[in-house]
């Protein structure tokens, strides 16, 4: 029977706990969705995690790990926050926004359905005589003009 209790103990605690950081997560989840509708930017998810109740040393370890927790995520969608929704504001704004607003949210579109071209990167291995040389050689080459004529290209030995 004691052993009972003792169990029982432990997982009320671990359910109180539990239940504190759900709550924490819905608050910060709230704070979040508040901040965008006040216009007002997140400087730092550390502070917003102390605001909410988290030691600052959970705050700044674990800030990610919260964040991307299942309560933040679901309750930000619950509020508003989903990729449909954000998809169609940026459908108004390509439609009906300022021009600039407009070009933004085109390059939001492009990046997202991966429509830029690709990048091109050329890498080129050229042997050359200048290779043997010595960098005195080189330098006497690049500085000795006197040598060379005024229409003439230094050559390698």
């Amino acid at each position: 029977m004691i052993l009972f209790s003792m169990v029982e103990k432990f997982y009320r605690s671990r359910m109180k706990t539990e239940h504190r950081y759900s709550i924490r997560k819905r608050k910060l989840a709230h704070n979040i969705y508040r901040a965008f509708e006040e216009n007002v930017p997140i400087k730092s998810i550390e502070r917003e995690l102390v605001k909410v109740g988290y030691a600052e040393t959970t705050a700044g370890a674990k800030q990610k790990e919260i964040l991307q927790s299942d309560e933040v995520q679901n309750e930000l969608k619950a509020l508003g926050f989903s990729e449909e929704n954000a998809k169609r504001v940026v459908a108004s704004i390509l439609n009906k926004g300022k021009e600039e607003h407009r070009l933004r949210a085109a390059d939001m579109v492009f990046k997202n359905f991966g429509s830029y071209a690709p990048e091109r990167h050329l890498n080129l291995n050229i042997d050359s005589p200048l290779k043997e040389l010595s960098i005195e050689e080189l330098e006497q080459m690049a500085y000795n003009k006197a040598e060379t004529k005024e229409n003439e290209a230094p050559q390698a030995p």
